[in-house]
């Protein structure tokens, strides 16, 4: 799994709260090639980052990952706070779309993406059909770091926000991204 901080318009690195879940207790999870420790109620390890890792286990695992907003968890006081399960690299996609929204006050929607670094040319975003350029790119550690279960690949770590508005988003690539 790749993680990456949601972002917030005043801070690219919003802290977030990653929650790895896992069926057997005896499951070994790595993040950025350290063990977790602190093991709650038997089931899930919790830790507070705004930074992106890797996480990798000798068993199967799932992560969720909670964003500040409003006032919740340091939030600035804008947005919702809200709840995503991370997909593990395996389980990429190679093109996705999604709906931006105005509703209830929502001013600004964004777009946070691990992409394969070598795939980035191919990387297309388009809102209501126009294409976009990410506002903010940067390495992701895994890549740094080489895992030899990342067999070699490197990622980038892409951003788009927008002002919000009611419209379609499209991003397709020619490689799998998550």
């Amino acid at each position: 799994f790749s993680t990456a901080a949601y972002n917030t318009a005043s801070n690219p690195y919003a802290t977030n709260v990653f929650r790895v879940a896992v069926q057997d207790p005896t499951t070994v999870v790595l993040r950025d090639g350290v063990p977790l420790t602190g093991l709650q109620n038997n089931h899930y390890y919790q830790f507070f980052s705004n930074q992106p890792a890797y996480l990798e286990s000798d068993k199967p695992i799932m992560v969720a990952q909670f964003t500040s907003g409003g006032t919740c968890l340091g939030g600035s006081g804008v947005g919702d706070p809200e709840m995503f399960y991370i997909s593990p690299i395996e389980q990429g996609i190679k093109e996705v779309g999604f709906y931006r929204n105005t509703a209830e006050s929502i001013t600004i929607n964004y777009l946070t993406m691990v992409v394969p670094t070598a795939a980035l040319p191919s990387l297309k975003i388009y809102d209501n059909n126009i294409l976009q350029t990410p506002d903010y790119t940067y390495t992701h550690p895994a890549s740094i770091n080489n895992y030899s279960s990342l067999k070699g690949v490197s990622y980038t770590v892409v951003i788009k926000r927008w002002t919000s508005a009611q419209r379609q988003v499209r991003v397709e690539c020619d490689s799998a991204f998550t």
